[in-house]
């Protein structure tokens, strides 16, 4: 499960998954082509996907769509994550799966993108509560608190499909959480994705 085609279902089954909206649950529709779904069937890890693929689309329901903050910070979530894995990786094994940044780089990278989620959200908590009398203190709290939450649902979502789909600009970590498969990173471009920014507030 490495060819562009797979990748892609991936991603949108993952981030489907994450905003339950009707353009993404399209993109991911649009995904399972019928070289896709031929692969899912090959060996049971990928039949298990497709049967969690077919639920979602019993079970979609826009009635109770989640909040945009929600929706616009996973990108986010997710290169803090991809970050976080591969210095744990350094840390463990001395292996580097990003070998175009070093280990300090990666080190500020992951600190400067945690501080900018953490500050992103603190924003959201001021806007939510700027008519009460919340102090710096509890904005803090409370926006930790939302970081840790996005980050409980994340894993949730990865238990549930049995891997994670991590992305920070053009590379992708697939973590399998249900299987024995070895974790893989991917240069997107080679696989003719275009980069996706870290931050969608830049997107015009």
């Amino acid at each position: 499960m490495t060819n562009f085609e797979i990748t892609n279902f991936l991603e949108n089954l993952f981030v489907y998954s994450w905003t339950s909206s009707k353009s993404d649950l399209e993109n991911l529709i649009d995904s399972v082509t019928p070289s896709v779904e031929i692969e899912l069937h090959e060996d049971e890890d990928g039949k298990v996907l497709f049967n969690k693929y077919t639920k979602l689309l019993k079970q979609m329901d826009f009635t109770e769509m989640k909040s945009s903050h929600s929706v616009s910070v996973l990108p986010e979530v997710s290169a803090v994550m991809l970050l976080r894995s591969v210095i744990i990786e350094i840390n463990e094994t001395g292996i580097n799966q990003l070998e175009e940044m070093s280990f300090e780089q990666l080190k500020s990278e992951y600190a400067h993108l945690r501080v900018k989620l953490l500050n992103n959200i603190k924003s959201q908590v001021t806007e939510e509560v700027e008519k009460s009398e919340a102090s710096s203190y509890e904005i803090e709290d409370t926006a930790q608190k939302i970081v840790d939450q996005y980050e409980d649902k994340f894993h949730e979502i990865a238990n549930e499909l049995g891997y994670q789909f991590l992305r920070y600009k053009t590379s992708a970590l697939i973590k399998w959480t249900s299987s024995d498969r070895i974790p893989l990173l991917i240069n997107l471009q080679k696989l003719d994705f275009q980069e996706v920014p870290v931050d969608p507030v830049d997107v015009n």
